[in-house]
């Protein structure tokens, strides 16, 4: 179906392969009970029974329904095998470092937007001028082929994703990765975050990107951008998280400079805001 898809003999000894390692694994016949509770409150959060037959167990608490919980127990009893993945969707209050590595790398870089050309320029930001346009580029890396991925690119408070096609009736648009194959992402604009969503897509170094305008002055964290296998999450990746320091455009003080970490440095060759600030004066209008 797909140009790029792997050969039938190749399928064929990956079916193989998985078939061998369910009939040992003796998870093509597979009868257990899986319970988790919740240490602390001892309460009893699942308790079910899977078979080779069964559907997906999916379960969702928030976290009031946790308190004076000191852990997570998960039990199996029975025959065959099972995965069990528990994930947590917050808002970090601190940063969260070193990148998380299951099979996938992931790196996120925000630079300057070129206002004539619309490319990026420069090095990485971590600071910047409010008013201004910058892009996003998400660039990940898959140990293997994926037949579903999905990116999950939290904003900060001060970022407001551009959607390219507002005047149409779309809701996706597609962004082209850079990899060894031609891969589309769609993408869905939301007001807290932008997802993409790819399929079939091979292993390799691939990147998706989207425009922003800062539009608050403060102090922020950018969140890491989580990248995983829709179906498989537990094969996944995260970025980075990092300070960044928006200044106000008509702000007097002290210089991006003085006033960032002294790994931050922004230069006139490097920062497009010259030339957006004379068109603003010029047509009167206040960025």
């Amino acid at each position: 179906e797909y140009s790029y898809a792997r050969s039938i003999v190749e399928d064929t000894y990956s079916l193989i392969g998985l078939f061998l390692y369910d009939s040992l694994r003796q998870s093509d016949n597979t009868d257990l009970l899986v319970e988790v509770k919740s240490i602390g409150s001892d309460s009893l959060l699942i308790s079910s029974r899977v078979s080779s037959d069964s559907e997906p167990i999916s379960q969702s608490w928030v976290f009031e329904e946790l308190q004076g919980s000191t852990g997570i127990k998960i039990s199996v009893q029975g025959d065959g095998e099972a995965s069990v993945v528990l994930g947590f969707e917050y808002v970090p209050l601190k940063l969260l470092n070193p990148m998380i590595d299951q099979g996938v790398t992931v790196q996120k870089i925000i630079q300057a937007m070129d206002p004539f050309s619309g490319s990026p320029i420069g090095a990485p930001l971590k600071a910047y001028k409010s008013g201004q346009f910058v892009i996003i580029t998400i660039q990940f890396t898959l140990i293997d082929d994926f037949t579903s991925v999905l990116i999950d690119d939290p904003l900060p408070g001060c970022f407001e994703a551009q959607n390219s096609l507002l005047s149409s009736n779309s809701e996706f648009d597609q962004s082209l990765s850079s990899s060894r194959f031609f891969s589309y992402f769609e993408t869905e604009y939301l007001a807290d975050r932008v997802i993409f969503r790819g399929t079939q897509v091979s292993a390799g170094t691939h990147s998706v990107s989207y425009v922003a305008m800062i539009n608050v002055a403060g102090n922020f964290i950018v969140g890491p951008t989580i990248v995983k296998h829709e179906h498989q999450p537990s094969l996944m990746g995260t970025s980075d998280s990092f300070y960044f320091v928006v200044d106000d455009f008509s702000f007097e003080g002290p210089s991006l400079k003085d006033v960032c970490y002294d790994d931050i440095e922004l230069s006139d060759d490097h920062n497009p805001v010259s030339y957006t600030h004379l068109r603003a004066h010029e047509t009167g209008r206040n960025l």
